[in-house]
């Protein structure tokens, strides 16, 4: 490889049950070059607090042009990005955790 990485040959095959991150500790340990990725809960997290964040904006320029229920639409996307930024944040405590960092 051209980053000074060696590459591991693994001979026996590996478990299906055995987790990605033990894989990915394998490869680190060996010397390979692995890439940690972000637990599923993290994206979803992230994304439900982007949509949240747009719906908060759209309703918030609805409300002051007049429209009385846009008002429930601006309490439920608070709720929904203070849901997405816990959901983003306990996803990223569990993943630490998993990984002893």
């Amino acid at each position: 490889m051209s980053n000074g990485a060696r590459s591991v040959r693994i001979s026996a095959p590996i478990e299906r049950r055995r987790s990605r991150i033990a894989v990915e500790r394998l490869l680190l340990h060996a010397g390979g070059v692995a890439e940690l990725s972000r637990s599923r809960g993290e994206v979803v997290g992230a994304l439900l607090v982007v949509a949240a964040s747009v719906a908060l904006i759209v309703a918030a320029f609805a409300f002051r042009a007049g429209d009385d229920l846009a008002f429930f639409v601006l309490i439920a996307a608070f709720a929904a990005g203070t849901t997405g930024f816990g959901l983003h944040i306990a996803s990223r405590e569990a993943r630490f955790r998993r990984e002893k960092r």
